[in-house]
């Protein structure tokens, strides 16, 4: 009766056991205790009077790690959260010629865009329960533009969106792996930033992506895509697969983006409806099926 307390781990926490989360919230408090000042740690979100600090993707890395790591990830996070403020407070915000190199655009799941609000972020739909937003891309971290900054430049959303788009295509690249899959080729994109899921701006230009059915597209996370072009019924075996995988990715992250699976075709992405439990329920669209039945050999 007199035992250690348990510990709850809460939802935001997923996927890390009692023991994990004990060492993380651990680590986490002990670099603020380091670092002096008044703090608090609620719902995920670490609280250091006005300001706000985000751990959900910080508990995802840690838990692919061993709990002797996390004091170092947590150091290296935070250190690199305070740096980027300190670089932000010197930018000249108001001075469209000197920010627009920042500027970029990244896609969003709906429940991030939900958590800051459509009015003072700036986004636009790109697929089911998918955003393409305005961001500053910074040397160590990625923040939102609010309406708030883009009313000073005078400029359009569509140049900025532009803009956005063409600097992160120049400034980080894309390597696409093929991997085997039933004897099919699947495309994967994996990077160490933000933005492999901007490979689907470009996803007309990437002709190899498209088969005569168009290709199933998975982009669970901030950090990894996955492209399958649809040319003959080894599609449903591909898909099964991607209906296995994309939930599991998503659920892990880092950088949670949707476990949607896509059907792209003429131009818009139609998402395919699934679920899963024991065993995986797909249930098509009639168009989907009249592609199954009639448009693949």
């Amino acid at each position: 009766m007199f035992g250690r307390k348990k510990t709850t781990v809460p939802e935001w926490a997923f996927p890390m056991d009692e023991g994990r989360y004990s060492a993380f919230i651990s680590a986490v408090d002990d670099y603020f205790k380091r670092r002096g000042g008044t703090y608090n740690i609620d719902e995920g979100t670490v609280y250091i009077g006005s300001r706000k600090f985000g751990l959900i993707n910080l508990v995802q890395m840690c838990a692919k790690r061993s709990p002797e790591e996390y004091p170092e990830m947590a150091e290296h996070h935070f250190t690199l959260m305070f740096e980027s403020e300190t670089f932000e407070a010197g930018l000249a915000l108001d001075d469209f010629e000197k920010i627009k190199q920042y500027i970029g655009v990244r896609l969003y799941g709906k429940e991030y865009i939900a958590g800051f609000g459509k009015d003072i972020m700036i986004c636009r739909p790109f697929a089911e329960g998918v955003f393409a937003a305005l961001i500053f891309d910074l040397p160590q971290t990625v923040r939102n533009i609010s309406r708030f900054n883009a009313d000073k430049w005078n400029r359009s959303d569509d140049e900025l969106f532009d803009i956005g788009i063409e600097n992160i295509r120049r400034s980080y690249r894309l390597e696409t792996q093929e991997v085997e899959l039933g004897g099919d080729t699947v495309f994967t994109i994996e990077t160490e930033h933000f933005f492999a899921s901007n490979i689907l701006f470009d996803i007309e230009q990437n002709k190899r992506f498209l088969g005569k059915g168009g290709a199933l597209i998975a982009i669970p996370t901030r950090s990894l895509a996955a492209i399958y072009p649809i040319n003959d019924m080894r599609t449903m075996s591909v898909l099964t697969t991607f209906f296995d995988f994309v939930p599991k990715f998503y659920a892990n992250g880092p950088g949670s983006l949707t476990d949607q699976v896509f059907w792209y075709h003429d131009g818009r992405y139609e998402p395919l409806d699934y679920e899963t439990g024991k065993k995986i329920k797909f249930t098509p669209s009639e168009a989907f099926m009249s592609l199954l039945n009639g448009g693949l050999e």
